[in-house]
C-alpha cells in the first residue's frame, strides 16, 4: 500500500507538466493523472498519522471529518462540523475565483472533499475518498504556492558541474572512451560524439521537488519526520543521478533527447521511484497514545489564534516576495546612447524613401515614441560623470564598442547614486554585444549569456505571457510578448525577475557555424525556465537588462507588448530606491510569526492544526497577493503621453489577417505586417486591438481588414457613433472571403460589393492615370468613387457620416506581404506604386490630402554629378 500511496503522489506531481506550459504546451492528460492519483491516495497505508487525523489498523479517525461512528452520519456532521466547514469553505471558494487558474484543481478537490465529508461522511472500509481528496488537494495547493519559487530557482541554476565530476567515473564503467571537460560529460556513439552538461532539469529537479513536497506533506505528522526527510533527500539525490545515467545512454543510442523533458517520459522515468521509496521509507505501525487527546482537540473547532498567526505569517512572507518599492519619481530625462553602438541606430528618419534591412533594424520609431512620454536625447559623447548627471535613465543598446574600466566605474557610480540603467543585449553575442555588456553588467550581478533561446518542443521563437497578479512593474501593462531570438541571462537570485521564460531551450553559440543561429537538429542544449529580462537594485539606483534587441526594431516595435515593456522598463528605472529593504523586514517578520504559529499548534490535534494552516494559508495568500498587487498598480500606473500621439488603430476582431503576434507569419498572402509597419514611415503610431470597440476607442483613424463574421447590433451602433463623432475608418475587403462581415459594414451606407471579372488589371485614379496593378479586386456599388478599374468599376470609394468618413478598398491582396514584400524589402517599381498608394490613403485618413487627389508614383530622378536635370 505504501507503493500505491507514493504512486498517487507521483501522478499528482506529474500532472503539473500537462496542466502548465513548463516544458511544452498544456495537454489534457493532467485530468486522468489527477483522478488516478486521488483514487490511489484514497487507499491510505495503515497505520500512519496524516494531516486529516490518525490512521489505525481498523481505519482512519478524523473526528469531525466523517470517520466511522456517529460523527460520520449527516446528523453527526450537522451537529459537530458546520462551523468549521463554513470557515474553511469560504476562503476556499474565494481563492478559487481570486487566485490564478493553476490553483483551481487543488482548490476544487479540497472543496469537494469538505462537501462530500459533510454530506455522507468518510464511510467504512479501505476506500477513504475524503482522506484522499484532502491530502491530494492539499498537495496540489502547496505545490502551486511553491511552484513560482521553484521556477525562480530553476531559472537561476541550470548546469551543476559538480555532478558531472561525481558521475563521470560511473560513465567510464560503461563507456571507457568517455571524457570530461569543465563538468560536461562527453560520450560517443557510432555516428557522433555527444556532450552533456549535468543540469537541474536533466536531473529532474522540478518533478522530483514537487514529488518531495507531496511526500513530505503526507508524512508531516509522522513521529520520525526529521529522520524521514533526510532519508527522503538522500533517496531523491541517488535516484536523480541513476536516472540521469540511464537516460543518457538511451539518448546516445537512440538520439531521443526529448526523454529528459517530455511529460510522458518524465512520468515513466519516475514510475519506479515509488517502489524504491516504499522500501526506503515504509509506513510503520506506530502507537499514538495522544490520539484520543488529539481527537478531543478537534471537537473545539478551528483554533482562531493559531489561524490568525498563520494568516499573518503567510501575509508577511508572500508580501516579501511580491512587494515592489515604488521609489521616488525622477524628472524623466532619458539618454539614448549612440556612441558605443553601431547597430540598431536611432538617428536616421524612417521615411517613405529609405528601404532595406538597415531601415528595419533601426530604433528610430522607438526613440520617437519614447519622446512622447519622456524628455529623450540621442547621445554621441563619451560617458563622463558630468555628462550622465544630466539624465535620469541611460539606455545602452547593443554596444559594439567595449567600455573602458574608467567608463564602467563612472556608470556604476551613476547607478549607485540614483541613476537608472537599461541594458539591451541580444542572442549569441551577436556583433560582440554580450562581450561588451558583461563587464558593466557584472558590477550589478548580471550577465548576458552567449546563447539563443527557442521553444523547447518545436524550436520556434519564444512567446511570453505575464503572470497574473505578481508581474514585475516593468511588465505590469504588457499584454503579451513575442520574442525574436533572445539570449538567456544570469542575475542575483534575490534580484528583479521581470521575465522568466518557460518551456524554452538554450543553445550556446558555435563559432564553427557561418550563422549566429543553430542547426535545427542541435541536441546539446539546456532547457526549462530561463531569465529573459532581469535586473537589480544598486544603492539608490536600478539596472534592468533585456535579452532581445530585435523586438524594438522598427518592424517589430508596435507589435503588442513591445511598446508596453519598454515604457514599463523606463518607468521602473526612472525612480530612486526608497523602501527596498522592506522585503527583508517582511520576510523576517513572517519567519518569526511562523515560529509562533508552529508553537501555538504543537498541542493541537491534527485536524485543528490542518484547519488552522489551511485557513491561514488561503486567507493570507488572498490578502497579500491582491493587496500588494493593488499597491503596485497604484504606484506604477499606465503612463500618459506628454503630447498627443498620431495613432492609427487596427482591429483584430472581426478582422482576419496575420501578424507576428505569437509566431512568425507563415502565410504572406494573409499578412498585413508590412502595411502595418509602413504607417510608421508617415510618423504614425500603429496599434493592434483585440476588438473593434477597443480599436475605435483608441484612435480617430481605424483600419478593419477582411472582416470574417457578421456584426452585432451593438457593433453597428459603435461604428455609426464613431463616424458621426469625426472618426475615419478604412475597410479593406478580401473578395475571396465569403463571410458577411464586409457586407454588414457596407450595408450601413447602402453600399455593396460585386466580384470583378478580371484579375491583375490596372487601378486608375479619377484622371484616368494608372496607380498600380490590382490583384483580386471587387467592385463597390454606391459611395463616392475615388479609384476604378478600366470600364468604371469602383475599387476605392467613401461615404460621409456626420463629421466622419468611411472608406472602402476592395483589394486586400495588394496590401498583403505577398505583394508588398517583407519589411526589409528593397522595392521594385510595382511595389513602390503600392507603397505610394498606401501613403496617400493614410494622408487622406489624416486629412492631409483630399480624397480625389490620389496621384501615380513618380520615379525619383537620380541626378548625375555635373549634369542638370532634364539634360
Amino acid at each position: 500500500m505504501g507503493f500505491l500511496h507514493y504512486l498517487g503522489i507521483l501522478f499528482l506531481s506529474s500532472s503539473w507538466f500537462w496542466m502548465l506550459q513548463i516544458y511544452r504546451p498544456p495537454g489534457s492528460a493532467w485530468l486522468p493523472l489527477l483522478i488516478v492519483g486521488l483514487v490511489l491516495l484514497s487507499f491510505p497505508p495503515r497505520p500512519i498519522r496524516l494531516v486529516t487525523g490518525y490512521l489505525h489498523p481498523e481505519g482512519i479517525s478524523t473526528q469531525g471529518l466523517g470517520a466511522g461512528g456517529p460523527s460520520s452520519t449527516p446528523a453527526g456532521w450537522a451537529r459537530r462540523f458546520p462551523a468549521v466547514s463554513v470557515v474553511l469553505l469560504l476562503p476556499l471558494l474565494l481563492a478559487l475565483f481570486l487566485l490564478p487558474r493553476y490553483f483551481a484543481p487543488g482548490l476544487i478537490v479540497l472543496i469537494l472533499s469538505v462537501l462530500v465529508g459533510i454530506v455522507q461522511g468518510e464511510g467504512a472500509g479501505r476506500f477513504r475518498p475524503v482522506t484522499g481528496c484532502l491530502l491530494g488537494g492539499s498537495i496540489l495547493l502547496i505545490q502551486g504556492v511553491l511552484l513560482p519559487i521553484l521556477a525562480v530557482v530553476s531559472a537561476h541554476i541550470h548546469t551543476v558541474p559538480l555532478f558531472g565530476y561525481i558521475l563521470y567515473p560511473f560513465v567510464r564503467l560503461f563507456d571507457p572512451g568517455a571524457a570530461l571537460d569543465s563538468g560536461r560529460i562527453f560520450v560517443s556513439s557510432v555516428e557522433d560524439i555527444y556532450g552533456y552538461g549535468v543540469s537541474f532539469e536533466k536531473l529532474a529537479f522540478l518533478p522530483l521537488a514537487l514529488f518531495f513536497i507531496g511526500v513530505g506533506l503526507s508524512r508531516l505528522f509522522a513521529r520520525d519526520l526529521s529522520r524521514s526527510l533526510w532519508r527522503m533527500l538522500l533517496a531523491f539525490i541517488i535516484f536523480a543521478a541513476v536516472r540521469f545515467l540511464f537516460l543518457l545512454f538511451i539518448i546516445v543510442m537512440t538520439g531521443a533527447d526529448w526523454l529528459f523533458w517530455r511529460p510522458k517520459a518524465i512520468t515513466l522515468s519516475l514510475i519506479f521511484f515509488p517502489v524504491i521509496l516504499a522500501w526506503v521509507l515504509p509506513y510503520r505501525r506506530e502507537a499514538h497514545p495522544e490520539a484520543t487527546a488529539g481527537a478531543r482537540g478537534t471537537r473545539a473547532g478551528l483554533p482562531i489564534g493559531a489561524a490568525a498567526l498563520v494568516t499573518l505569517a503567510v501575509f508577511f512572507i508572500v508580501g516579501s516576495l511580491t512587494f515592489h518599492d515604488p521609489g521616488r519619481m525622477k524628472a524623466g530625462r532619458v539618454l539614448f546612447d549612440e556612441k558605443y553602438s553601431d547597430w540598431e541606430w536611432s538617428d536616421r528618419k524612417y521615411d517613405r524613401e529609405w528601404y532595406g534591412s538597415k531601415s528595419g533594424y533601426n530604433y528610430y520609431s522607438l526613440a520617437e515614441y519614447i519622446d512622447y512620454f519622456y524628455d529623450l536625447d540621442r547621445g554621441n559623447k563619451p560617458f563622463t560623470r558630468e555628462y550622465l548627471a544630466g539624465y535620469d535613465v541611460v539606455v545602452i543598446k547593443t554596444p559594439t564598442t567595449p567600455f573602458t574600466r574608467e567608463e564602467i566605474e563612472i556608470i556604476e557610480d551613476y547607478v549607485r547614486n540614483g541613476g537608472g540603467l537599461f541594458l539591451i543585449g541580444d542572442h549569441t553575442n551577436v556583433f560582440g554585444t554580450s562581450t561588451n555588456l558583461n563587464p558593466l553588467a557584472a558590477r550589478f550581478g548580471l550577465r548576458f549569456n552567449y546563447d539563443s533561446t527557442y521553444q523547447l518542443h518545436n524550436m520556434s521563437l519564444s512567446y511570453f505571457m505575464p503572470p497574473p497578479l505578481v508581474a514585475h512593474p516593468s511588465i505590469l501593462h504588457m499584454p503579451e510578448f513575442f520574442f525574436a531570438t533572445s539570449c538567456s541571462m544570469d542575475a542575483p537570485i534575490f534580484g528583479e525577475h521581470a521575465k522568466i521564460g518557460y518551456g524554452l531551450r538554450t543553445i550556446m553559440l558555435d563559432y564553427s557555424r557561418k550563422s549566429y543561429f543553430p542547426d535545427k537538429g542541435e541536441n546539446e542544449y539546456e532547457f526549462g525556465f530561463v531569465l529573459q529580462m532581469a535586473g537589480a537594485k544598486a544603492g539608490k539606483g536600478r539596472v534592468l537588462g533585456h535579452t532581445d534587441s530585435t523586438v524594438f526594431s522598427n518592424f517589430f516595435m508596435f507589435i503588442p507588448g513591445k511598446p508596453e515593456v519598454f515604457l514599463g522598463a523606463l518607468d521602473w528605472l526612472n525612480r530612486t530606491n526608497r523602501w527596498h529593504r522592506l522585503n527583508i523586514i517582511l520576510f523576517a517578520a513572517g519567519v518569526l510569526v511562523a515560529i509562533c504559529a508552529v508553537r501555538s499548534l504543537r498541542n493541537s490535534g491534527a485536524l485543528k492544526a490542518y484547519g488552522a494552516v489551511l485557513f491561514g494559508l488561503l486567507v493570507g495568500l488572498l490578502i497579500a497577493v491582491h493587496l500588494f498587487d493593488a499597491m503596485k498598480r497604484r504606484a506604477y500606473p499606465k503612463l500618459v503621453p506628454r503630447r498627443e500621439i498620431p495613432t492609427i488603430a487596427f482591429d483584430r476582431d472581426p478582422s482576419r489577417f496575420d501578424m507576428p503576434l505569437t509566431s512568425l507569419v507563415r502565410r504572406r498572402e494573409r499578412s498585413l505586417h508590412t502595411f502595418y509597419v509602413w504607417t510608421q514611415r508617415l510618423d504614425m503610431v500603429p496599434s493592434l486591438h483585440p476588438t473593434m470597440q477597443d480599436a475605435l476607442a483608441a484612435s480617430p483613424i481605424a483600419v478593419v481588414a477582411n472582416p470574417s463574421r457578421p456584426l452585432s447590433i451593438e457593433e453597428v451602433d459603435v461604428v455609426v457613433d464613431y463616424l458621426r463623432s469625426g472618426g475615419n475608418m478604412l475597410l479593406i475587403v478580401d473578395p475571396t472571403n465569403r463571410g458577411t462581415g464586409a457586407h454588414d459594414f457596407l450595408g450601413i451606407f447602402r453600399m455593396g460589393l460585386q466580384q470583378a471579372a478580371e484579375d491583375t488589371i490596372s487601378i486608375l485614379n479619377r484622371k484616368g492615370q494608372r496607380i498600380c496593378t490590382a490583384i483580386n479586386a471587387a467592385s463597390v456599388r454606391g459611395g463616392i468613387p475615388l479609384l476604378t478599374l478600366p470600364g468604371g468599376r469602383v475599387v476605392f470609394a467613401y461615404e460621409k457620416l456626420g463629421s466622419g468618413r468611411f472608406f472602402v478598398f476592395t483589394d486586400f491582396h495588394i496590401f498583403s506581404q505577398a505583394v508588398m514584400g517583407p519589411t526589409s524589402i528593397v522595392p521594385n517599381r510595382g511595389q513602390r506604386e503600392v507603397f505610394e498608394l498606401e501613403y496617400q490613403i493614410l494622408e487622406i485618413l489624416r486629412g492631409e490630402r483630399e480624397p480625389e487627389e490620389i496621384e501615380p508614383f513618380k520615379v525619383p530622378v537620380l541626378q548625375t554629378p555635373g549634369v542638370k536635370p532634364g539634360n
